[in-house]
């Protein structure tokens, strides 16, 4: 490889995954020409992967003005800033791409897929479809039009889709975990645990396969969700986690928060508070305020990376939150938990870590999904989640 220009010797390090030495070779570039295009471009795509999305953003926008008519960076800079909730400037980069070059697939589908969450299914479809046109058997565009599908309504056809993207990718979790609950909910219980059951035969060491399956039969049910079942599902789910949230309304840090302030003076500043299965940090900006330190802990990877985003923590920390909070012994004046505790069935253990690490004085507050059944304990209901009675919660 003598003859490897630099660009090509750190793309070769940055495809083998050795990040590390492909930084280096990057850097080495931009000091020499700091207006080296494609340097610019494929820095900022490791960026990306690290996380480090703010300053991923920059890069290819510097590649940019440099070059507008580059579709590669137009295509991966509207990727990060659908990351980074940035819809409408993600939606220009796409269609800018497709300006360019009218028949790239990738954006086809990265454009399909903004479009479903902007609302405009009916565009979303056709996109998706004309991608599936070129290339019918691209797993990931038979899952995003299933989706579409499922916003419009057409819960048959999406079904259908959900099969084909399974059928081309048989390991396909959220694809699995969409259409095992689809048929649950419509009554096809026995199919859906026929679904989970066979993804379990093929995949016998992926935990959402078995969470899935205990959720739909009934049987084996866990006294809580495992650690591997949480990582697995919102590192999966995280690029799109506050967006679907929105959507639904969701109001649990609102709650969580405005819970905090009838049991704290709304004037205190000086609270040294845990948010326990902090995601992707949505109750920071309001817990921040309050606070004189502010942890957040989190099972999942890469939602930890995007509540490091917000800035509103002062330490972020990858860990089992019963765990994490049982060494905290009486050191916090505030745990709180929105919709976290929806992963437990028996809420005793983490309920006793909570307590034991507060202060004399101190608060909880938390959110659960309740039970219709007062005196029910708890439920592992189809969708993967606990729910929990009124009298279990009161006792």
């Amino acid at each position: 490889m003598n003859d490897e220009l630099p660009i090509q010797k750190a793309m070769r390090l940055h495809q083998a995954g050795k990040l590390d030495k492909a930084r280096a070779v990057y850097r080495k570039i931009l000091k020499r020409d700091p207006e080296s295009v494609d340097a610019l471009h494929y820095f900022g795509v490791l960026h990306f992967q690290e996380g480090r999305v703010d300053k991923a953003v920059e890069l290819l926008q510097r590649a940019l003005a440099l070059n507008p008519a580059y579709p590669d960076a137009h295509n991966n800079l509207g990727n990060m800033l659908l990351r980074l909730g940035r819809f409408d400037e993600a939606r220009q980069c796409y269609e800018t791409v497709l300006e360019l070059a009218p028949d790239r697939l990738e954006t086809h589908n990265n454009l399909g897929v903004l479009l479903r969450r902007l609302g405009e299914p009916e565009a979303s479809r056709a996109l998706l479809e004309k991608a599936l046109t070129a290339a019918p058997e691209w797993a990931d565009a038979h899952y995003n039009l299933a989706n579409t599908l499922l916003q419009l309504g057409l819960r048959d056809a999406a079904m259908a889709r959900y099969r084909q993207a399974v059928g081309l990718a048989p390991k396909y979790a959220v694809a699995l975990k969409r259409l095992g609950a689809l048929l649950y909910a419509d009554g096809r219980a026995d199919e859906a645990v026929a679904v989970y059951q066979s993804w379990l035969d093929i995949d016998p060491d992926n935990p959402i396969a078995g969470h899935m399956l205990a959720a739909a039969s009934g049987k084996d049910v866990p006294e809580r969700s495992s650690d591997a079942y949480l990582a697995a599902t919102f590192d999966a789910f995280a690029d799109s986690f506050d967006s679907q949230l929105e959507r639904l309304g969701y109001q649990g840090p609102e709650l969580v928060a405005g819970g905090l302030r009838e049991l704290f003076d709304a004037a205190r500043r000086d609270l040294v508070i845990v948010d326990a299965g902090c995601g992707t940090g949505l109750c920071g900006p309001l817990l921040r305020p309050l606070a004189k330190r502010l942890t957040g802990v989190d099972l999942s990877r890469r939602m930890l990376a995007l509540a490091r985003e917000r800035r509103c923590y002062d330490a972020l920390v990858q860990e089992e939150l019963t765990g994490y909070l049982r060494r905290c012994t009486g050191g916090l004046d505030a745990v709180v938990s929105a919709d976290t505790l929806i992963y437990f069935g028996r809420l005793e253990e983490p309920l006793s870590a909570m307590a034991g690490a507060l202060r004399a004085g101190g608060g909880l507050a938390f959110t659960v999904e309740q039970n219709a059944d007062a005196q029910t304990t708890y439920r592992l209901e189809p969708h993967g989640r606990y729910s929990h009675g009124r009298d279990y919660l009161l006792q």
